[in-house]
């Protein structure tokens, strides 16, 4: 019986791991594709018309970029409001006493998802943004 319990500690602490290696390297990810975001807006801006506009090309990388960015802080928000609701909904439950133990607060399997979708779809956009700037900088 308690080689089962450790057995199944074992592989919670490595399930948990994996989370965490999970949120080390998507934060790292956002954190490096927002900076190179913010640097491909920076080198748009050497391409500016003597008369202050943009050619439609730079047009097409800017709005990739400001879509990214948007994509970026609906992630978090999206996150942080889905989060807060659920925290709130348990902390009404305990106060209550409708709570016994932590196994009774359980999260929906799609609590994470509209982030994930945010992340997948900031580093499509930053992607095309890039594959344009590159483009853009060959044919100039």
């Amino acid at each position: 019986m308690s080689d089962q319990i450790q057995r199944k500690n074992k592989i919670e602490g490595e399930i948990d791991d994996l989370w965490e290696k999970y949120a080390t390297n998507t934060g790292f990810l956002s954190k490096v594709s927002r900076q190179l975001a913010y640097a491909q807006g920076g080198l748009c801006w050497f391409f500016k018309t003597p008369y202050g506009t943009f050619s439609p090309s730079i047009l097409v990388i800017l709005c990739c970029l400001i879509g990214y960015f948007f994509l970026d802080v609906f992630q978090y928000f999206f996150t942080a409001c889905l989060y807060w609701w659920f925290a709130n909904f348990y902390a009404k439950r305990n106060d209550k006493q409708l709570i016994g133990s932590e196994k009774d607060i359980k999260l929906p399997y799609w609590i994470n998802w509209p982030g994930k979708i945010c992340l997948v779809l900031k580093i499509v956009l930053l992607g095309i943004a890039s594959f344009l700037l590159i483009k853009y900088l060959f044919y100039v």
